[in-house]
């Protein structure tokens, strides 16, 4: 990955500028259900057939592999999906189910990318592309009280207009 680190803003932003899921109605990032202790990195709606999909993103295998809370992100999910650099995590790792997008940098899409590590320094512009590297399937319906803390989280969102993407 020449050197550089991706962040989950990176991530984020990169995957807004391609129009990621845009056969949801809405997106949200940095997305918590109403009264839930819990931050999904990106969330989306779809108003039409109550379907979702959470994504968790990973910038470190370390990252991955303390994360012990993504499990109870997936009672208001109908499709869930990791977001990681290529090789953080091994698509065998994940349970049926459960997706894997890989990012890594390339020459092909052009994205606007700044390193921490690179602070004083002029930005440097590099390339990522997505790869679906394991489908996710439909886990299930997501439960009439778990899809009404959905909507109170989103309007909360929408009120103050914040990380909609």
């Amino acid at each position: 990955m020449n050197g550089l680190k991706l962040n989950a803003d990176d991530i984020v932003n990169f995957l807004k500028t391609e129009r990621f899921n845009n056969n949801f109605t809405l997106g949200v990032s940095e997305f918590c259900p109403y009264h839930e202790g819990r931050r999904l990195d990106m969330f989306y709606f779809n108003r039409w057939n109550r379907e979702t999909r959470g994504y968790e993103i990973k910038v470190s295998r370390e990252d991955f592999l303390q994360d012990k809370k993504w499990e109870s992100y997936l009672k208001f999910c109908t499709w869930f999906y990791f977001v990681a650099p290529v090789g953080i995590i091994k698509p065998e790792e994940l349970p049926d189910g459960i997706g894997l997008i890989e990012i890594e940098v390339n020459e092909r899409e052009p994205y606007h990318f700044s390193d921490k590590e690179f602070a004083g320094e002029a930005q440097k512009e590099v390339y990522l592309s997505k790869k679906f590297t394991k489908k996710a399937k439909r886990l299930h319906d997501v439960q009439e009280q778990d899809y009404t803390k959905l909507l109170e989280g989103l309007l909360i969102k929408v009120i103050y207009n914040k990380n909609i993407l």
